[in-house]
């Protein structure tokens, strides 16, 4: 009995240390039940290494250099929290290239890997609560069966179609099938996230998911979200019979698309000696390097050189101390407007680089060359059009009165006068 009320009273001072944490203020963010200053925080991911997390008034976060780096330097190496593959070809745990006879799920039969070793890996990180043969209402059904019929010998094949027909119906292999339809790899990503919390409930990792708590820093801005109502539906259904069922709510979807459409990364694996490629073979949330910012004109270069996920980040040129690291999240040889569009479509936002800018001054340029040419065309053919004589090109002009009465305008300037002016706009 004494032993029961230590236990109730643990718990009422639980509930009673919950109740009285402190809101945590625009500096700070709520950490493990407790509000801690963000520069700690994120000063803590970035420990021991040459590079640092900062804020960047009215841009969210970026990574800023610590040190000077020389060009080729490596400034930085980092592994995905969680990730997925964007192609079928491609290791599900490690995103690597596959062999010839992948290894595959033993339940499912879904899922390849490059190795035993990866689907292991992959089996207790997230897959274990995302294969279609864990389906408990199946499981439930089949013991049933089970129990009210006589026992006999079963026909193989009918059990393996009832068995393919329920995970078929599982709502994670619904969500799979959903996705590939619309070629889309998020909601994907976000289940394998819910799939992490569980994982580290079931191993008693934390009382609360400790991925979700560290995630959840991140977040420096409203979350909202006005599609996906399918794959949510069918998150929550993959996730309802779990302890982490309170967790999977119609918010959180939202803040984890929020996190991963600001934060993840692409994942372009190559083998070791190969040239690299402009295919995306998979897509992932990185401790820090998520917190790289674009740039079409990028201080970093980034490499997948051991056939995996594992990412390194070299100098392309030199980097002073205090500098703000930038990596390509496109392709900058790309035209501008395919880079301008791929990056709003897939990260919300229109890049203004350097580059970019110059690009667009550029064409602004040519446009308005382009107008004062045609214009001068139309002043040479078209006798009834009248031209300001303060116009840069035509300020030298003299006007003769025809036997039709119109007044036409005849300019006085010579070619090298247009090209001076044209060459002005440049």
């Amino acid at each position: 009995s004494n032993r029961r009320t230590q236990q109730m009273g643990t718990t009422k001072n639980l509930k009673a240390a919950k109740e009285e944490v402190p809101l945590p203020s625009e500096d700070e963010i709520l950490f493990g039940g407790a509000a801690v200053p963000k520069d700690i925080f994120f000063c803590n991911i970035t420990k021991n290494s040459s590079v640092s997390i900062r804020d960047i008034p009215g841009m969210g976060r970026g990574l800023f250099a610590e040190r000077d780096f020389q060009e080729d330097e490596l400034v930085l190496t980092d592994t995905p929290i969680i990730s997925i593959t964007r192609n079928t070809d491609c290791c599900a745990r490690c995103v690597g290239a596959l062999p010839t006879k992948p290894v595959v799920c033993p339940e499912c039969l879904a899922e390849p890997y490059c190795t035993e070793k990866c689907q292991k890996e992959d089996y207790q990180h997230s897959h274990k609560f995302l294969c279609p043969s864990f389906n408990d209402n199946y499981k439930q059904e089949e013991e049933e069966e089970q129990q009210h019929q006589p026992k006999q010998q079963s026909d193989r094949s009918e059990k393996k179609r009832k068995k393919n027909k329920a995970q078929a119906q599982h709502p994670f292999a619904r969500l799979s099938r959903l996705c590939r339809e619309e070629e889309r790899v998020y909601p994907i990503l976000i289940a394998r996230a819910f799939a992490v919390m569980l994982a580290e409930h079931s191993n008693n990792v934390a009382p609360f998911s400790r991925s979700w708590q560290y995630l959840s820093c991140w977040l420096d801005g409203p979350s909202s979200v006005e599609s996906d109502v399918q794959q949510f539906k069918l998150i929550r259904e993959t996730f309802k019979s779990t302890p982490i069922s309170h967790l999977v709510t119609r918010e959180r979807y939202a803040e984890l698309l929020t996190l991963i459409t600001r934060y993840a990364y692409g994942i372009n694996t190559i083998e070791k000696g190969q040239e690299k490629n402009s295919r995306e073979d998979g897509v992932g949330i990185y401790r820090v390097a998520s917190f790289i910012n674009h740039s079409c004109a990028p201080s970093l270069s980034r490499f997948f050189t051991n056939n995996d996920s594992l990412v390194e980040f070299v100098a392309a040129r030199a980097i002073k101390k205090d500098e703000q690291l930038f990596a390509e999240y496109v392709d900058p040889s790309r035209p501008l407007k395919t880079r301008r569009k791929t990056l709003y479509r897939n990260y919300g936002f229109n890049c203004g680089c350097p580059k970019c800018t110059e690009e667009i001054e550029l064409i602004r340029t040519r446009k308005k060359k382009g107008s004062l040419l045609n214009l001068m065309r139309l002043a040479g053919r078209d006798s009834d059009y009248k031209m300001s004589p303060s116009s840069p090109v035509l300020s030298s002009t003299s006007s003769t009165q025809q036997n039709d009465g119109v007044e036409r305008i005849e300019p006085q300037v010579s070619v090298q006068d247009m090209l001076s002016t044209l060459q002005s706009l440049s």
